[in-house]
This record gives structure tokens, C-alpha cells and sequence, in this order.
């Protein structure tokens, strides 16, 4: 959870601005494509797991991946970036066991 946790902080979110914000133009389309691509994937992570926004060190570009459980990204290769927490915990209170 370190890198989860790093990644938010007081007046954060909003589109990103920048290097990275040229990364997600670049290799996305468009930060909104990404979203959708993003949403899309780690929507599809069944009970517990991440989504990830990581950087491939062979191809410098950037990868939307999914992972079960508490399986690293670093697993396929990726350098993590952002991760969304999927956990069954994340939603729990919300949605109970429906």
C-alpha cells in the first residue's frame, strides 16, 4: 500500500499537468481516453486486485495493467505509477455483498 498511499495527498486529483500529462497524451490519446481505459480495466478485477498505471522500462511507454490479490505489478514488468485499489474492501460499506 505505500505507493497507494504516496499518491494521494491534500489538493490532489485533477488532470495531470506535465511530463506525464504528455506520457498519457502520447501513448492514450487524451487523459480522458485514458480514464476510460483505466475505469474499463480495473472495473474488470472480480473480488480483489488493483488497477495500475505503470511505465514498461523497454518501451517508455505507459501501461494500463490489472492485478489479483496482492500480485505486484512489478510482476509483468511495469514500473507503478498509480494504483486503484479494487479490494472488496474499497466498496464493501457501499455495496455489501451484492
Amino acid at each position: 500500500h505505500t505507493i497507494f498511499w504516496s499518491n494521494m495527498g491534500p489538493g490532489g486529483g485533477g488532470k495531470p499537468t506535465g511530463a506525464i500529462a504528455k506520457a498519457i497524451d502520447s501513448d492514450f490519446g487524451s487523459f480522458d481516453k485514458f480514464k476510460e481505459q483505466f475505469s474499463a480495466a480495473s472495473v474488470g478485477v472480480k473480488g480483489s486486485g488493483w488497477g495500475w498505471l505503470g511505465l514498461c522500462p523497454r518501451s517508455h511507454k505507459l501501461r494500463i495493467a490489472t492485478c489479483q490479490n496482492q500480485d505486484p505489478v512489478q510482476l509483468g514488468g511495469l514500473i507503478p505509477l498509480l494504483g486503484l485499489d479494487v479490494w472488496e474492501h474499497a466498496y464493501y460499506l457501499q455495496y455489501k455483498n451484492l
